[in-house]
Formats: structure tokens, sequence, C-alpha cells
């Protein structure tokens, strides 16, 4: 009993720690010491598991593109130091596999995670309704637009809850099989990230919410399906009447349908300056090809292009092409542009085939690793890291299912 319950408190001290940028940076570090010794001691024992393989495999279609990047990377330090944290999720990997979860309902483990996280929410909206949050952070004064909602993750608020959505739909199926928990759940998601500003995040959120919807249809039924569709509509009509009442969303949103103007300088206006941030990374890319610029470097290649770009932060480091897969291709060439089209069409592949415990953590990932993610840099410590956890979640609870599922068979013949 008391294993089960500290199995219960990793696993929800994980997901927890996925919402806070610092806590799973540490987390992470902590969890790849520990990884080291468990990885000598237990190596067979781990590769004779088909799931360990693929994590491998998955983790080496990143690692080997970064590894072959270093030789003509523009900021080699940086490069290696992205290699030495690529090093630290696959031996984190290692502890999650090595932690063997309970063997009963595994929808505890889902409730969990879906309520904790939903305090983002509430954080969220304490925050727009009273001017500060329950840490005490006052709204985001946005130059271009206003106020904006940041709870106490700061300006990846929106893009964190579209990430980790899954796990609070998931939350709400389980608790609730009439689907009432949707009604509160789905609305609530939908506005905070409205009111987040953050408009490449809602479109993220909103193609997570479509596979969701393609993937319980396909594996429950329609029914479950259309518990959340009904809510998911009426979010949508909730949000478009917010958008046209609220002047700083209906600007905000207005402006976005710059996109079909014959000026090309509306483009940029409607898609804050990324039309000149992808125009200069094929520039990158065409130059660099082969091997990319190393990770992190296109800021620095790029400077020249993008010195005449008013609006762009002081720091050309911090510069990507708010585009991951030309942010893959800029940085790790044509090669590693292959494998991640493999390393995605891959994940793709495992979720809808893998068992309905692993939805949440394994939508996630795929919704982090996105290749029109346009919100927070690929290769930024917050993205990878969120994915890379969400990711050996979901490969840990397939294995447990798998597990469950062969006792159950022998139980059956015996």
């Amino acid at each position: 009993m008391a294993g089960q319950r500290l199995a219960l408190v990793f696993w929800i001290a994980l997901v927890v720690g996925l919402a806070v940028g610092s806590v799973t940076r540490q987390a992470i570090w902590l969890l790849a010491l520990l990884g080291l010794p468990l990885l000598i001691s237990g190596r067979r024992c781990l590769w004779q598991q088909g799931l360990w393989r693929r994590w491998v495999f998955w983790w080496s279609l990143f690692a080997v593109p970064i590894v072959l990047a270093m030789p003509d990377a523009v900021d080699p330090e940086r490069g290696m130091r992205a290699a030495i944290r690529m090093l630290s999720y696959l031996l984190m990997g290692v502890v999650i596999f090595r932690w063997p979860l309970a063997k009963s309902d595994q929808s505890r483990y889902v409730l969990w995670s879906g309520a904790l996280l939903s305090l983002l929410l509430v954080d969220g909206m304490v925050q727009f309704i009273v001017g500060f949050n329950v840490g005490g952070e006052p709204l985001y004064q946005d130059i271009r637009y206003g106020q904006r909602i940041t709870g106490f993750l700061g300006i990846d608020y929106g893009w964190v809850i579209a990430v980790l959505s899954p796990f609070i739909l998931e939350a709400a199926r389980v608790a609730g099989r009439s689907g009432w928990f949707f009604w509160v759940a789905v609305p609530l998601l939908l506005i905070a990230v409205l009111l987040s500003g953050s408009r490449a995040s809602a479109l993220l959120m909103l193609t997570g919410w479509a596979v969701y919807v393609a993937l319980l249809w396909a594996r429950l039924g329609f029914g479950p399906a259309r518990q959340f569709m009904h809510p998911l509509l009426a979010a949508c009509v909730l949000a478009l009447t917010a958008v046209f009442i609220d002047p700083d969303l209906n600007q905000r949103w207005t402006d976005a349908l710059g996109v079909f103007a014959a000026d090309p300088a509306r483009w940029d206006e409607a898609l804050s300056l990324r039309p000149s941030l992808w125009s200069a990374a094929l520039s990158v890319f065409q130059e660099h090809w082969v091997n990319g610029v190393g990770l992190r470097g296109f800021g620095e290649v790029a400077a020249a292009d993008l010195a005449s770009v008013d609006g762009l932060p002081d720091k050309p480091q911090g510069w990507s092409p708010h585009l991951a897969v030309l942010e893959v291709a800029t940085n790790l060439g044509v090669i590693g542009l292959i494998a991640y089209c493999g390393f995605y069409a891959s994940l793709v592949r495992w979720i809808a085939l893998a068992p309905i415990s692993t939805l949440a953590p394994g939508l996630s990932a795929a919704l982090a690793f996105f290749p029109l993610g346009s919100t927070l840099p690929l290769f930024s410590m917050r993205v990878m890291s969120v994915a890379w956890l969400c990711l050996a979640m979901a490969l840990v609870l397939a294995r447990e299912q798998q597990q469950q599922d062969d006792e159950a068979a022998v139980a059956c013949v015996g």
C-alpha cells in the first residue's frame, strides 16, 4: 500500500512539475543523476523492454542530428550544452521506466493530474478578475494589445495550458461518465488561453482537441466523443462572443485577418513578425542545408538579415524561427529534418494504436513537438522538458497496461 502511494506521489510530482519551468529543469537533472547508475546496473533488463527500445530510438532521432551539427555549430558552447541536456532526457527516462507504477486502476493518475493542473486555470481566472493571481503577480501589460493573464507561469501561460489540456480533458472524461465535467473544463480552458493573448497557442490547443475527438471516436465509439463535442461547440460560441465583446481580444483576432491581405507588410503585423523570421530561416537553411548551424544558432546567423525588422528583442541569441519545422531545418539541416519527420510520423502512429490510458501524456507530447508550433522555440528548456517527460509517461503507462493485459490473459487461461 505504501509503495502504491509513493508511486502516485512520484507521478503527481512529475505532472505538476510540467507546469513550472524551473521545477521541471531541476527535476530532470536530479532524475538524470539517479538514472546513470540505474542505467549501468539495469541496461540488460531495460533493453528487453520493447517500449524502452522505442524510447531510445525516438531519442536518437534528435540526439544524432544534434551531434552531427556540432562540428559546424555557430556557437559550439551552446551546442555542447544542448547535447548534454539531450543526454539528461535519456537518463531521466531510465528512472521513469525503472519506477513501477501501482497495478491498480490507472484512472487515479489521470484524475489527480487533471485536478492539480486545473489549479492553473483557477490561478489565471483569479488574476483576470481581481488584477493579480494567488501569488500576487499582476496582469501582464502587452504593448500592442493591452493586458494578458499569465498566472504564475509568466508569458508561457497560454502554451502550457494548451499543451497540457489533454490531462484536464481526460480527468473530466474519467470523472463523470455523463460528461458534465466537460461543460466546466472545456470553456475554462479555451477562455484561459484566449485571455493569455497567445493566438498560436489557441490554435494549437484546438488542433489537439480535434485529434482528441477523433481518438475518442475511434477507440471508444461515438458516445464518449459526443460528450466532448457538445461542450466544445458551446465553448467556441462563448469564445467568439468574448472576442466580439472584449476590445483587446477583438483587436488581437481582427488583426490576424491580415494574413488574407495582398500587402506583405500586413502579414508581419498580423502574425507578429513571424513572416520575417520564416523568410530569414529559409535563407539560413538554404545556406547551411546539410547539418544546419547548431542548436540555437539561428539568431546569430540571421542577425544581419533581421537587423532592419522593428520589434524584435534586443538579443539576437534569443531569436528563433518561431515554427518548429523551420527551427529543426535551420539548426540541424536536412539530416535533422528527415529524422524529425520520421520521429513525428512514428509518434502519431503509436498514439493512434496505444492504450487509451496513454492518451493524455501522449497527446500532450505530440502537441509539444507539433511541427507547426510557433509559440515557443522547439529546443527551449520549457518545450523539450514537457515533451520528453510526457513521452516517457505515455510509454510507461502503455507498458503497465500491456503487463496488466498479459496477466489477465494468463489468469483467464489458468
